[in-house]
């Protein structure tokens, strides 16, 4: 390896040890969260208030799914051409799609409220309180969608300190907002979720001073530009489904299973968060790079160094089992002491998403994201068809089962696609239509 690609190989490690520090640090203010939340309202108040915390998690994975592999595809391609005014034009169109999706999440739920609150009230309380919970996380979860815009602006420009600093500030302030509501003792699930608004404002504010985007100003909203995004992301409209299947398991367990089952499944998804900041931070810093690979060679060289170590991932998944039994009722409350198995299944099923997706990027630049987005809605499907079948007698347990079974069987039938698609030593060519030029 030449000196300059040792170089390039260390500017990339850096970047992905900065955002994920970030990325870490914003999760361990997330970890504070958790503990505050069901160390203070118990399994059963924390499953009342676990809806809505999924909902407006989804928020910002839904929108993320739909657009930022796009805008983030076509803006890298712009910025390595060296083209100022058409990369101000690819940023500026991306942060409008995104800021559009996530006004379009509030709106969404803001109706979709009354209809799922009758089948929910069981978990959450009364239908009519239900109903307004929903909606307010359906508002939250499309702030959240926003700032990841104005981040997923910072990250294409490779500000990855910006984008570190902004992740921290979502959880930091649910900390702080959340200690001042609970000490005055409030454990209603709709106080609760009016104040997680209000820190999800605060986050908003502080990243878009943060973020200055100055490209808003400089250039026009391009609808070639807005097209070539979308129909890289055409596909990604199935796998969203898949990205934020998790947080739809928790509507489902609430809407068929006990609340504890509920608590015990949404617990140990926050617990696994920490896997998922490794892994969005890795395919943060990766999916740049990826999108300027020219040759097949270039590509499959880095499938098979990501791969010679994906087997380190194997042993925390081994290890877990021997120590959940006390340790997630230590860290959650007595409350929790039977979910142990769930976290087992949930984290092994983070592990496999954190040594898949960094290599999936790939299909992107292929112009192969069809296959990623077929194969997850397949997956997310297969695992709601088994759910059916073992709710009401494994609960939460069936469930994580079923997420792990379908996803090695998808994950196996993506990799054997993208190995034919990487034959060959010629260049590479995407099936996506040549960027066009923005009026600027």
């Amino acid at each position: 390896m030449t000196r300059l690609a040792h170089l390039i190989q260390r500017v990339i490690r850096a970047r992905t040890l900065w955002v994920a520090l970030g990325n870490a640090v914003g999760a361990g203010f997330g970890f504070v969260v958790l503990i505050l939340l069901t160390r203070t309202l118990g399994a059963e108040g924390y499953a009342a208030l676990a809806p809505a915390l999924a909902v407006m998690d989804m928020g910002q994975l839904l929108i993320d799914t739909l657009l930022a592999a796009g805008v983030v595809t076509v803006a890298a391609r712009t910025l390595g051409k060296g083209d100022s005014d058409q990369a101000d034009a690819a940023l500026k169109t991306g942060l409008i799609l995104r800021l559009m999706g996530g006004l379009g999440f509030a709106v969404l739920f803001w109706g979709l409220a009354p209809v799922l609150a009758p089948q929910l009230s069981a978990t959450t309380g009364d239908a009519t309180g239900a109903t307004t919970l929903l909606r307010v996380a359906g508002i939250a979860g499309g702030l959240l969608a926003v700032q990841s815009a104005l981040i997923g602006g910072m990250q294409i420009t490779l500000a990855f300190g910006r984008v570190a600093t902004s992740a921290m500030f979502k959880n930091l302030l649910r900390v702080l907002v959340l200690g001042a509501v609970l000490l005055m003792g409030i454990r209603a699930p709709l106080p609760i979720a009016l104040a997680l608004l209000g820190a999800g404002i605060l986050a908003l504010l502080l990243t878009t001073w943060l973020a200055r985007p100055a490209y808003i100003t400089r250039a026009r909203y391009s609808r070639p530009l807005a097209r070539d995004m979308l129909s890289i992301n055409k596909w990604m409209m199935l796998a969203s489904i898949a990205i934020i299947s998790g947080r739809i398991d928790i509507l489902l367990l609430a809407g068929f299973s006990q609340p504890e089952q509920v608590a015990w499944y949404t617990a140990s998804m926050q617990l696994c968060i920490a896997v998922g900041v490794l892994s969005q931070a890795l395919v943060t810093t990766t999916l740049p790079r990826a999108a300027q690979f020219e040759t097949l060679p270039e590509m499959r060289g880095f499938l098979r160094g990501w791969l010679s170590r994906a087997p380190l991932a194997l042993l925390p998944v081994l290890a877990l089992p021997f120590l959940s039994p006390w340790l997630f009722p230590a860290i959650l409350g007595q409350g929790f002491s039977g979910g142990h198995r769930v976290l087992d299944l949930l984290f092994a099923s983070s592990m496999i998403t954190l040594v898949v997706n960094p290599a999936l990027v790939l299909l992107f630049p292929l112009g192969s994201a069809r296959i990623f987005g077929i194969a997850a809605l397949g997956q997310v499907l297969a695992k709601w068809a088994i759910a059916w079948l073992v709710i009401d007698t494994y609960g939460a347990v069936g469930l994580a089962a079923a997420d792990i079974v379908t996803k090695l069987a998808v994950t196996a039938l993506i990799f054997i696609a993208l190995s034919r698609r990487l034959a060959g030593d010629g260049p590479v060519h995407p099936d996506v239509t040549p960027i066009p030029k923005a009026p600027v």
